[in-house]
Formats: structure tokens, sequence, C-alpha cells
């Protein structure tokens, strides 16, 4: 069973947190969020990382809308939704 000390080392999700970061915050590098989203669900699905671990592995990261950095911003919380939302899209639709 892949823990999520697993999921938050893995190449793929430090990239998207990244790229996640500057775009929650501004906008920007939607694009890079994109495919750093299908490169982090290509590499959930071929190691069987469950949905609950990847929504928790974000929830925990510094990009969660409710951190510290973010709290009570309508815009950080809706870009990070959509962004959580493409994740479950992909996953699902290639599982």
């Amino acid at each position: 069973m892949p823990s999520l000390a697993t999921i938050t080392a893995s190449d793929e999700f430090k990239t998207l947190t990244a790229a996640l970061s500057v775009f929650i915050e501004s906008g920007e590098r939607e694009e890079e969020v994109r495919m750093a989203c299908s490169a982090f669900v290509t590499r959930s699905l071929a190691n069987s990382w469950p949905t609950y671990l990847l929504i928790k592995s974000l929830n925990d990261s510094s990009c969660y809308p409710e951190a510290p950095a973010h709290a009570g911003n309508r815009t950080h919380r809706t870009r990070y939704s959509s962004v959580l939302d493409a994740i479950l899209y992909q996953y699902f639709s290639n599982a």
C-alpha cells in the first residue's frame, strides 16, 4: 500500500505543486499545471496510488487554499479546485 510520503516525494508531485503555487497566486503557468497534472496522474495510475491519497497529498501541501497564505481568498480556492477537478477527471478517465 503506497503512503502519503511516497506520493509527496515523487518528482511529479513536486513539479505539480511548484507550478500550482504560482497558478493559485497569479493565474500564470496554467499550461505548465495542465502538463504537470497529466504527468502526476500517469504516475499515480502506474503505481496504483488511490485517489484519497492524491487528494490528501494536495490538501496537506502549501498549495491548499485554506493554508495561511491563501485563507479566505475565493480566487485561490477556485483555481485550486479547478486543478483538483482536472486531476480527478484525468484519473478516472484513464483508470
